[in-house]
């Protein structure tokens, strides 16, 4: 095997790796509903990096979303319109001290805000078997159903 041939090969391996390590939303979902939301959610990818403990997100059915970004605690009021999450009135999020966190886990906080709360043009979807909401803006969010 010649050495391009080996170099190729060894691009398209990698490739192959990597492209099946990014977070990218499945092919087959099912149209946003409030009542396919409901739950709480757990963000486990922010664009290709795994995140745990990062932010929580619990759609209850008065149409209230509660949650936690790192150690801070969030509510407001959501609704599902032409499958998107609109937040019509913001979301609070308190503002507390969480002490020395890795310099990733805060960047990945900010990037998950910024896409949820803030993106006008963010897109959902739900995975086929319900139990993963990807949300995408100018970064890629995954979310694990947790109940």
């Amino acid at each position: 095997m010649s050495r391009s041939a080996i170099t190729l090969s060894l691009v398209c391996a990698t490739t192959l790796v990597l492209g099946a390590c990014m977070s990218t939303p499945p092919t087959q979902t099912v149209h946003i509903t409030q009542e396919r939301l409901l739950g709480e959610w757990s963000l486990v990818r922010v664009g290709s990096q795994r995140v745990s403990d990062v932010m929580t997100l619990d759609f209850r059915d008065d149409g209230i979303l509660l949650g936690s970004v790192r150690c801070n605690s969030m509510s407001g009021p959501y609704d599902v319109r032409s499958a998107r999450i609109v937040f019509p009135d913001g979301v609070i999020i308190t503002a507390a001290g969480c002490g020395k966190r890795p310099p990733s886990s805060q960047s990945a906080a900010d990037t998950a805000e910024r896409v949820l709360f803030r993106s006008p043009v963010a897109t959902f979807a739900l995975s086929y078997d319900l139990q993963k909401l990807f949300v995408t803006g100018n970064s890629m969010l995954q979310f694990q159903r947790i109940r």
